[in-house]
């Protein structure tokens, strides 16, 4: 499992980079350089004192999807160094889905999250040789293009927003019409009876916030024609409903 070693992989892109860690801010600009993202993806994911929070909390919420019978594609919007991607592949093969039926596109403002992502693929890939070649980029236009130049049909997709929709619509007021274009395009490319699933998490202390940017993203989605049936997301000591939601989409009749 990845969960087993991403920790390490980063701890290692730390030694080479030569860097000492400290607590890190919890917003990464656009502009951000190399040891900033790389002093702010350990922080949070290794040394922030609750060892696999996040990656526990994203996991929960995958777990409630079934096993799926077709391609399955992750789109992670705001991705980062690649966690729910990591997530996302420990849950494939825990139900039994092999990393050729997977694809992997992430779109993260900061070049430097997405060099970072590639070069912990180069570093698991000592591990899992077989590891989904990542379609990551700083521009939603090139991802959207990438999304439909690879389209096979009877794909599932399975979008993801890790501690980052607060964030983009605090920070841009173009931010949530930027993702609700990309969501827009994976709809029109899907077959009727294809599924698409949408996830957002973020922080304890961000309820409202959080709130509000899904009440804003899920009404642009309607604006698209667009309609989500929201999924009950239990409690448990981790997640609950104001810190994280769950949806599926489909195309109004």
């Amino acid at each position: 499992m990845l969960r087993d070693r991403y920790q390490a992989v980063l701890a290692e892109i730390v030694r080479q980079s030569n860097l000492s860690v400290s607590r890190a801010e919890p917003v990464v600009s656009a502009t951000a350089g190399w040891e900033e993202v790389v002093r702010h993806t350990f922080w949070y994911l290794v040394r922030s004192g609750r060892p696999h929070y996040r990656y526990d909390r994203y996991k929960e919420l995958m777990d409630k999807f079934p096993q799926r019978r077709r391609r399955v594609a992750h789109v992670d919007l705001g991705c980062g160094a690649g966690l729910f991607s990591w997530v996302f592949l420990d849950w494939a093969k825990g139900h039994g889905i092999e990393y050729d039926r997977l694809s992997l596109y992430g779109f993260d403002h900061c070049l430097a999250m997405v060099q970072l992502a590639h070069e912990c693929r180069k570093l698991f890939l000592r591990y899992i040789p077989d590891y989904p070649l990542l379609s990551y980029y700083c521009d939603t236009d090139a991802l959207c293009e990438q999304l439909e130049g690879d389209y096979q049909g009877r794909t599932d997709y399975i979008i993801t927003f890790g501690h980052v929709l607060v964030q983009a619509d605090a920070q841009s007021p173009y931010a949530i019409r930027d993702f609700t274009r990309v969501l827009s395009d994976i709809m029109i490319l899907m077959k009727p009876d294809s599924n698409c699933d949408l996830i957002a998490v973020d922080a304890s202390g961000r309820r409202s916030e959080l709130a509000r940017a899904w009440s804003n993203l899920i009404g642009n989605l309607r604006e698209e024609g667009i309609l989500s049936k929201d999924v009950h997301i239990q409690t448990t000591p981790i997640n609950d409903d104001g810190r994280a939601k769950l949806t599926r989409l489909a195309l109004a009749s």
